[in-house]
């Protein structure tokens, strides 16, 4: 597999795409460390202790994040593969921002392999009889879980 490295050539729509920018690099005892901008917590932290969002407005601003951070990845020919709400950050104003780009991978190019966490894969990726699959239709899958579990607090499949 390719290696790709993002986010920041991610086009900037609006002065933002809501996908968590690297701010620098460094090393730290033999491990290799991003440093990125700071946000307060992730999704999933928020939702467990807050439950689900029950301001439909707050609740379509941030799908509506998630979408345009999607969104700026897809144009650049980028499939995520690993949405889910830990790897969706929260600032203090509930801007959102996608995180964790270990399984990403070009839109151009057929996937073959089973790529990403299971409890938030779309269901063609589990299918072992199927040959390749389409990345954009997964990472919107992904998104679909993402948005049940903000209105319902709990996850779609158990």
């Amino acid at each position: 597999m390719t290696k790709i490295l993002i986010p920041n050539s991610l086009p900037r729509e609006e002065g933002d795409t809501f996908v968590l920018h690297r701010t620098g690099f460094t090393r730290v005892t033999d491990k290799d460390c991003l440093i990125s901008e700071l946000c307060q917590s992730d999704l999933f932290n928020l939702i467990s202790k807050a439950g689900p969002i029950t301001d439909l407005q707050l609740l379509r601003s941030m799908f509506t994040q998630l979408c345009t951070a999607l969104h700026a990845m897809h144009q650049a020919n980028l499939c995520h593969l690993d949405i889910k709400i830990d790897n969706v950050m929260v600032g203090a104003d509930y801007s959102l921002r996608l995180a964790d780009f270990g399984f990403v991978t070009s839109t151009l190019l057929p996937i073959n392999k089973m790529i990403g966490t299971k409890s938030s894969m779309a269901p063609e990726i589990l299918n072992e009889r199927r040959s390749t699959y389409d990345g954009v239709k997964a990472d919107i899958f992904s998104l679909g879980l993402i948005l049940f579990i903000l209105y319902f607090g709990r996850p779609a499949f158990s």
